[in-house]
């Protein structure tokens, strides 16, 4: 199993990195890599073919960072190449938003200069050479929508609204046509994700959110167009920050604890119904 962790920026002779970690072996063992001595890792989206990155170029210290690109590397030989980011979204490079699934790449980025202040979503269909781009009014948020792909057809979008709330659009046709998600939160078409909660799709069938509006409760959403349910309670602490399930059932909980920062790990093994603190 193949797998990277993107490591805290370093300097280096030539300017300033994102070095990383990459395994093979399901994580037993690491070695370390970077693109190059002057690149930072934005954004990382992965297939199993592909490696995918949104960077930009970081020369010697107290010099801005710039030159946004797109790289690909092949999970096998970790050799990276550029691609083209397509017009007009190359101009909103601080901004672009990466996901990936089997041949397709999503690319998605907002113009926060000027007006109507278009949100952007190019799709490519060859492993990310190529990119046809669309107009997309719904996924105007505070800053660009982040893009998550469970398949060819179902794709989330996790769109800051500002104020701690967001918006969660859906789309079942690969991200051609956008719905905002009816939902069963105390605010319709809410979703409160990006502070004192977290929404995290599974599969092209699945998401599990926590809703900052009612951080006691785990919710599992189906598609885009059915209400949110509750599914268990989350008695762990007041203020859940991070969720991410491996399947269907197994998940784990980042959650910080009342009155102070210190955080704990919680684990569920059937579906968020019950949760137990991770002492590993």
């Amino acid at each position: 199993m193949n797998g990277i962790a993107v490591a805290q920026l370093v300097s280096t002779k030539s300017g300033t990195a994102s070095p990383f970690f990459v395994t093979h072996d399901g994580g037993a063992t690491w070695r370390t890599e970077e693109i190059s001595p002057t690149t930072q890792i934005r954004e990382l989206a992965s297939t199993p073919q592909y490696w995918y990155a949104i960077t930009d170029q970081c020369p010697p210290v107290n010099a801005q960072c710039s030159q946004y690109r797109l790289e690909r590397a092949p999970v096998s030989t970790m050799r990276w190449t550029t691609l083209a980011i397509p017009p007009p979204i190359d101009k909103y490079g601080s901004d672009l938003n990466l996901t990936a699934f089997g041949s397709d790449v999503w690319l998605s980025t907002m113009n926060q200069v000027s007006e109507p202040y278009s949100s952007y979503v190019a799709i490519s269909h060859d492993y990310g050479v190529s990119y046809p781009v669309s107009v997309h009014p719904v996924l105007n948020s505070v800053t660009a929508c982040g893009l998550e792909a469970m398949s060819y057809e179902v794709v989330w979008a996790i769109c800051d609204q500002g104020m701690m709330a967001g918006q969660i659009p859906y789309s079942d046709d690969g991200g051609i046509h956008w719905i905002l998600k009816e939902s069963s939160f105390k605010q319709p078409n809410i979703l409160s994700s990006f502070a004192f909660g977290s929404f995290d799709p599974v599969n092209d069938g699945i998401a599990f959110a926590v809703d900052g509006f009612s951080p006691h409760y785990l919710y599992r959403i189906r598609n885009g167009s059915t209400p949110a349910e509750i599914v268990g309670s989350i008695t762990t602490g007041q203020f859940p920050s991070t969720l991410c399930f491996v399947n269907e059932r197994v998940g784990f909980l980042l959650n910080q604890g009342e009155g102070g920062p210190s955080t704990s790990l919680f684990y569920t093994n059937d579906g968020g119904l019950h949760w137990s603190k991770d002492h590993s």
